[in-house]
């Protein structure tokens, strides 16, 4: 008694909702399609391409180092290990790298 209170339930909601009459067995399975089609549109999630930044203008912003430094963490924290990686060893490989600079560098290098 109460299964069929619940689907007839379901049933007027879906027919206020939507404007077609659907009964019994059937208007539950379509109904719970669409619950699901719902649920999945707004799970879904957009596929992001990486991020390709150009270095050529660093020195506008800064210390290059600094500034490679910083987006290797910012990449870090999006997941994109393999450009991180890539900028740090382009900051190690400076010769006039001070210290303190090459202390962070290769710290966040072992995180990669």
């Amino acid at each position: 008694m109460e299964f069929q209170y619940i689907l007839d339930s379901l049933e007027i909601e879906f027919y206020l909702v939507t404007g077609i009459q659907l009964a019994d067995l059937l208007g539950l399975f379509v109904g719970l399609g669409l619950f699901c089609l719902l649920l999945f549109l707004i799970r879904y999630e957009k596929q992001t391409a990486p991020l390709n930044p150009d270095l050529s203008s660093l020195e506008d912003v800064g210390d290059p180092d600094d500034v490679k430094i910083n987006l290797s963490r910012s990449l870090l924290e999006m997941d994109q290990k393999a450009k991180a990686k890539e900028l740090l060893e382009q900051v190690l490989s400076n010769p006039n790298l001070l210290n303190e600079k090459k202390v962070i560098a290769e710290d966040l290098l072992k995180k990669v």
